[in-house]
């Protein structure tokens, strides 16, 4: 019985030895899932309280270093830039880059300020750094204004301070003034002082500068065409061809400053309809020596003969009435040619007879083309190799191929210019 007791007790003890090392490694799993529990649990509390503090901190919106405004938060913050870009980025374009001229921005207020300061709503931060942008000589006035009265508070509280405003050499050491000398020195020394404390050193005044792009559809026009006609007088167009705008579609770069736009590049143009030219005939008769027949807009000039017989022959057909002065209507020999000389810019005299007392005489076998045929109650214009131009009661303006068709009383010549 003994032994058998005996050997109970030592296979329990056996049984025991055995239990042993699982039981140590059951309770260090549980240290070590209680311990990273813990771990867990402190690095959760401080992370919310660390979003709880960037929550709750007020943060400066700030420009060259001084506090303009504070806000509730970060987000806060970056709201107010976000929304000042925004109203300064030209209507309709997309953004691209900004830069910044002048220290504008926002920093976390200091825990001793934490607690103390007004917070204003992001509306009225926009309000107080667009201020600030487009009014920078307003800003520094107040900032020399308040300058000048903090000097002039010290100075009430240190009245018994002796301050010297002596000029004096490089090698000159500053003296004490008298005791009786106090009270003018220091009333010098205010003023002297006031003047040097409000002088501020140069500094950017802050600007954002904005680079953005739009895609603008617009219409465009066709360099125009001209066309040259030596029939026509110079300074005379007719459009022969009125052309039609196109469409395009052009990727345009805007640069502003403060919301202003200073400059436009195209990046990218591409053509969505072709363009048609507006066509326009010039003239050529008549032009001066140097003008472009293109460009020329004024009078034709009579410097060749030839050029005032093209112009008359442009009216042949043109009807007759005696006494008529319409290329339209009607018109007789005398009118015919002062109009086609009119229209070079050279007035002939009206009258039955006075064509033939106008410019100089010259021989039938010196005639140019030009010169005036007078006959003895009709007069034409010279076309050359024996040839008339000139308007008559059986056909109206028409050519004759036989300038000796009637006795010729003179030819008379209108110098050329």
């Amino acid at each position: 019985m003994q032994l058998f007791r005996k050997k109970e007790k030592n296979d329990n003890k056996d049984l025991n030895k055995e239990k042993a090392p699982k039981s140590e490694t059951y309770e260090m799993v549980v240290k070590h899932v209680k311990r990273s529990a813990l771990v867990g649990l402190i690095a959760s509390a401080v992370v919310v309280m660390v979003a709880t503090v960037s929550v709750l901190t007020p943060y400066a919106v700030t420009a060259d270093g001084e506090t303009l405004c504070y806000v509730r938060n970060k987000e806060n913050a970056a709201q107010v830039t976000r929304t000042v870009i925004d109203e300064y980025l030209p209507e309709g374009t997309t953004l691209q880059a900004v830069s910044m001229d002048g220290d504008i921005g926002i920093a976390a207020a200091s825990p001793l300020k934490a607690l103390g300061v007004e917070c204003v709503s992001v509306d009225d931060a926009v309000v107080l750094v667009k201020e600030r942008i487009e009014n920078p000589d307003e800003y520094k006035a107040e900032k020399a204004d308040e300058t000048k009265i903090k000097v002039a508070d010290a100075d009430n509280k240190v009245d018994n301070i002796v301050i010297t405003a002596t000029a004096m050499d490089e090698n000159t050491e500053e003296q004490p003034a008298e005791a009786g000398e106090n009270k003018a020195v220091t009333e010098n020394a205010e003023t002297a002082d006031t003047e040097a404390d409000c002088t501020e050193p140069e500094e950017n005044d802050p600007s954002i500068t904005i680079v953005s792009t739009a895609e603008v559809t617009e219409s465009y026009k066709a360099e125009v065409e001209y066309v040259q006609d030596d029939s026509m007088l110079a300074g005379d167009s007719e459009v022969q061809a009125e052309g039609k705008e196109g469409t395009k579609v052009v990727l345009r770069q805007f640069t502003s400053v403060n919301g202003e736009v200073t400059d436009t590049t195209d990046i990218q143009t591409d053509i969505i309809e072709e363009a048609e030219p507006k066509v326009i005939v010039k003239g050529t008769l008549g032009l001066p020596e140097g003008e472009d027949w293109k460009t020329y807009e004024g009078d034709p000039i009579f410097n060749d003969g030839e050029a005032l017989v093209k112009t008359s022959l442009k009216y042949l057909g043109a009807p007759y009435k005696y006494g008529g002065y319409s290329l339209t209507t009607g018109i007789d020999c005398v009118q015919f040619i002062r109009q086609m000389y009119a229209k070079y810019g050279i007035s002939l005299p009206n009258g039955k007879n006075a064509l033939k007392h106008v410019g100089t005489a010259v021989s039938y076998e010196n005639a140019k083309p030009g010169d005036i045929i007078c006959y003895s109650n009709h007069y034409a214009i010279y076309m050359g190799d024996g040839k008339i131009v000139h308007a008559t009661s059986k056909g109206g303006v028409k050519t004759r191929d036989n300038a000796k068709f009637r006795k010729i009383v003179t030819i008379r010549r209108i110098p050329r210019s």
